[in-house]
């Protein structure tokens, strides 16, 4: 999933050094909302999802995503 997020917004694929960063971030941010459900009740609010600590972690990576340079200075 998060390679497909990274080429909708770069229109290229993701090296393999920014996916294992990105999915590092996956991760934790997944175990942290499995940890605080509060967080993810928040975060997935309006949201109907079956696996809403999974969802949670992909709006942070996504966030990431628009973050990173390059998509920022894209023209």
């Amino acid at each position: 999933m998060i390679k497909q997020a990274y080429q909708l917004a770069m229109y290229t694929d993701i090296s393999d050094e920014k996916l294992e960063i990105l999915n590092t971030l996956y991760n934790e941010s997944l175990n942290s909302y499995k940890q605080h459900s509060k967080l993810t009740r928040e975060i997935t609010e309006g949201v109907r999802t079956k696996k809403p600590e999974s969802f949670a972690a992909m709006v942070i990576v996504s966030n990431a995503i628009f973050n990173l340079d390059e998509v920022v200075n894209k023209t």
